[in-house]
Order: structure tokens, then C-alpha cells, then sequence
């Protein structure tokens, strides 16, 4: 179970009308009528929105790092 602060963060599994099964994350101060407590999913990081005073996932950007790794060999193989 992973919590910031107030809030705990929970998940949710919905089926899409195109029939496609999809997991939802969301933080919350109190316990949701659905959903179940979630460690932190994999590729994600906690954002804080002042605005809201509230906490989000947000994605890990691993293509940048890749394209910069990819850049840099593409440099040193024109050499």
C-alpha cells in the first residue's frame, strides 16, 4: 500500500466498450466504495498538483533517456 501524505493510492480494474480491460490508479483521502490499496505501479512517479493540494501519477519518461543514450552513439559512430 503506498500513501502520500492523506492520501492513499488505490486501483481499479474497468472494461473499456471495446470490450479492453484497463487498470486505474487514484489517490484518495478516505476509502473509495471501489477499488482496492495499491503498491506504486512500475514507470510511475508522484506528482503534486497546489492547485488541488492533491497527488497524481505521472509517467517516468524512459524514451527520453533512451533517445539521449541512442543520440550520444550515433555521435561517437560518426567519429
Amino acid at each position: 500500500m503506498f500513501r502520500h501524505g492523506k492520501y492513499t493510492l488505490y486501483k481499479r480494474d474497468i472494461v473499456l466498450k471495446s470490450g479492453k480491460k484497463l487498470t486505474i490508479y487514484f489517490f484518495s483521502e478516505h476509502e473509495p466504495k471501489s477499488g482496492t490499496p495499491s503498491g506504486m505501479p512500475e514507470g510511475y512517479t508522484v506528482g503534486f498538483n497546489p492547485r488541488l493540494n492533491m497527488p497524481y501519477l505521472k509517467k517516468k519518461f524512459a524514451w527520453r533517456v533512451s533517445k539521449i543514450v541512442n543520440d550520444e552513439k550515433t555521435v561517437e559512430s560518426k567519429k
